[in-house]
């Protein structure tokens, strides 16, 4: 594996890390989720656990920290959002589908078709919260650095997969660059509103 993948991974294990401080920070300090999905954490802390399935399976050990950290910061932001008086049932139950999916289908098909599945499965995670921030008059709650830092992950990840030749996580580089780039581009177009009107999840 070339130089510039080792540093790839370690930038992309690091923005994992940090991704998601500043929106748990802005939840914290402000108690907005004006435009924060709890959909979006619940399927983000299934996804990550089962990338950390899937990295190990196919010894990429890199990789494995960020996906467990992730899995984990994720499961705190929906923890925080119930705390906050989001309504959580619906987005554990979806949570919970997604999980018995992964499981059923690579029981069926075997760990390439879930890096497959994974890869595209990016769409799946982030899509409740593109939908909830373009349904949201002011997205005051999202915080624009996770989604640039999101952006900056995923693009590193993308890196890392090139180098391995790893379709999968190639695929999740692409999806993860659209997702964050509609995510910036909402926030930048609604950036000097206020007053929101009720959020749809």
């Amino acid at each position: 594996m070339s130089w510039w993948a080792d540093v790839a991974v370690i930038l992309a294990t690091i923005m994992a890390i940090v991704a998601l401080i500043p929106q748990v920070r802005r939840l914290q300090r402000t108690g907005d989720t004006a435009g924060v999905s709890i959909t979006w954490t619940a399927i983000g802390t299934v996804t990550n656990a089962g990338w950390f399935v899937y990295v190990s399976t196919q010894a990429l050990w890199a990789s494995a920290p960020a996906t467990v950290i992730s899995s984990a910061f994720y499961a705190w932001l929906f923890a925080l959002l119930v705390r906050l008086g989001t309504p959580w049932r619906s987005a554990a139950r979806l949570g919970a589908g997604w999980g018995v999916v992964l499981v059923v289908i690579t029981s069926i098909t075997g760990f390439a078709v879930m890096g497959t599945l994974l890869g595209l499965a990016y769409a799946v995670q982030v899509g409740p919260s593109v939908w909830t921030a373009y349904r949201t008059w002011a997205p005051t709650g999202v915080s624009p650095s996770t989604w640039l830092l999101m952006f900056i992950q995923v693009w590193l990840w993308g890196v890392y997969g090139i180098a391995h030749g790893d379709v999968p996580i190639m695929i999740y580089g692409v999806t993860g660059l659209t997702a964050s780039g509609l995510m910036l581009a909402r926030w930048y177009a609604t950036r000097g509103r206020v007053a929101a009107p009720a959020v749809l999840r």
